[in-house]
């Protein structure tokens, strides 16, 4: 649970969160809030997948921006994360498990280690899915060669 502050600009309702660098927005104050939910669920995942830490929520403080106070609440953890393991990942993604590797290590994919195993988000899968990369190696540049 952490506080974002909602402050309107140029007609959009901007959240800023008080423990965290960035911001999100929305048309609305609901649309804000949801974005506001969605912003904290990948920011809190990001750092459980990386293992970094999680600052102590500031609760009760005034507005800062001239705004109004938001208190977001979401439900977080390594198992909630929708994953599967890297030979699944590679399966789903018809490659070897040695190339979802690379494509982890490249940013192409998200992964996160629990113990021994590596797990792959369903969410960077399907992205990659979506992004229908044609098959074989990327041609060279001519100008490279």
């Amino acid at each position: 649970m952490f506080e974002f502050e909602l402050v309107e600009s140029e007609g959009w309702f901007v959240a800023v969160p008080l423990d965290f660098d960035g911001a999100t927005q929305g048309k609305s104050l609901a649309e804000a809030s949801d974005m506001a939910a969605d912003w904290l669920k990948t920011e809190l995942e990001y750092r459980l997948m990386n293992g970094e830490a999680i600052p102590s929520p500031t609760l009760g403080a005034d507005p800062r921006r001239g705004g109004r106070m938001l208190l977001v609440a979401v439900d977080v953890s390594l198992d909630a994360i929708e994953k599967v393991s890297a030979k699944e990942a590679a399966t789903l993604l018809g490659v070897t498990p040695s190339r979802v590797s690379r494509m982890t290590k490249e940013g192409l994919l998200t992964s996160f280690r629990v113990g021994r195993d590596v797990y792959v988000t369903l969410d960077s899968i399907k992205a990659r899915i979506a992004e229908k990369p044609k098959a074989g190696r990327p041609r060279k540049d001519k100008a490279c060669a």
